[in-house]
């Protein structure tokens, strides 16, 4: 299956989203995942504002001085710091976020798109402006699918920011068991509403459904013009 093949950027296997509905969880949101990644068998453990299949937030490249002209479009994401290690996103310069830098809260990756169409070529300690303050480029992440697989991929850049809409947490152990265990742990914080979780391949599966079927029918009519 072509798209089950192909290389997104990121991984899908073994990655649990989480859903969250109660308050109690928000408020210790900190302590949660520090629990999660006491889990036997849990590699990872990071929020994000969208899962890295659907990212919507979007701002404007800024910098001062910036032109009229030099006001590219981006994509926006926020992300924790183990967003990159759990999805499998590769970095192609510079660093990722890293904890012990407390001024990491004002630096930007941007992804290769976002470097190639503002046409810089050492995009390592540029300053930029993001939410409404100065910040420093420290990375540079290779492209990955953000949205449908025919869709050509469009410039992002990724911040340090807790706030989320999603949970993510990688298994590489007993996946089934790591479940029960996670389950445990979500019960402990929110033991008044029920455990929800999707599997990440499903909602990849979900989401690339409609390429999936445009992918087979471009190949059956490959097929069939051959044989024709």
């Amino acid at each position: 299956n072509y798209i089950d093949t192909l290389n997104t950027g990121y991984a899908r296997e073994n990655i649990v989203v989480l859903r969250t509905v109660d308050d109690a969880i928000d408020e210790n949101l900190s302590t949660y995942m520090e629990e999660l990644t006491k889990v036997p068998g849990v590699a990872a453990v990071a929020t994000s504002w969208s899962l890295p299949t659907n990212v919507t937030s979007n701002t404007q490249a800024n910098w001062t001085g910036i032109t009229d002209a030099e006001r590219l479009p981006m994509y926006q994401l926020g992300v924790t710091h183990d967003f990159f290690n759990l999805y499998r996103i590769s970095l192609a310069e510079g660093r990722l976020f890293e904890r012990e830098r407390v001024n990491d809260r004002r630096s930007v990756i941007l992804n290769e798109t976002a470097v190639r169409r503002l046409g810089w070529k050492d995009p390592l300690g540029k300053e930029m402006i993001f939410n409404g303050r100065k910040g420093t480029v420290i990375g540079v992440v290779k492209d990955f699918h953000m949205k449908s697989l025919r869709e050509e991929i469009e410039p992002l850049q990724i911040i340090l920011n807790g706030s989320y809409a999603t949970l993510s947490v990688r298994v590489d152990g007993d996946l089934p068991k790591a479940l029960a265990d996670i389950e445990n742990v979500y019960q402990s914080f929110s033991p008044e509403y029920p455990f929800q979780y999707r599997l990440f391949e499903d909602i990849y599966n979900g989401a690339y459904e409609e390429d999936s079927k445009t992918a087979q029918l471009t190949f059956a009519l490959t097929l069939l013009t051959i044989v024709i």
